[in-house]
């Protein structure tokens, strides 16, 4: 089994986080990520769609991120950060779903 730690390097310095942290951590996104899902509720399932498309979405996404981050906006990247998650989310969906992982 893997150590119950990861430890990050940043400039320098190295933090050790632990599982429950970091599980914590992926709620709290995964809870941004479905509020922005629930907003969207009307528009056509990510499975109706290509993923050439949702990449676009992807990228355009990203875009937003980038100017949030420039505006310094913390509630905006937050938002940003989800809307490029569940993108992703839904290309690696459609994949599997199509391969047959899941």
């Amino acid at each position: 089994m893997s150590d119950p730690t990861m430890a990050w390097a940043t400039d320098g310095v190295v933090m050790q986080r632990g599982l429950a942290e970091d599980k914590h951590a992926i709620d709290e996104f995964s809870g941004v990520m479905l509020e922005k899902l629930r907003e969207n509720r009307h528009k056509a399932h990510w499975s109706k769609v290509d993923r050439l498309w949702l990449l676009a979405r992807l990228e355009q996404e990203l875009q937003e991120l980038k100017q949030a981050i420039n505006e310094d906006d913390p509630l905006s990247i937050s938002y940003e950060c989800a809307d490029v998650a569940n993108f992703a989310m839904m290309i690696a969906d459609n994949e599997a779903r199509n391969d047959g992982v899941y």
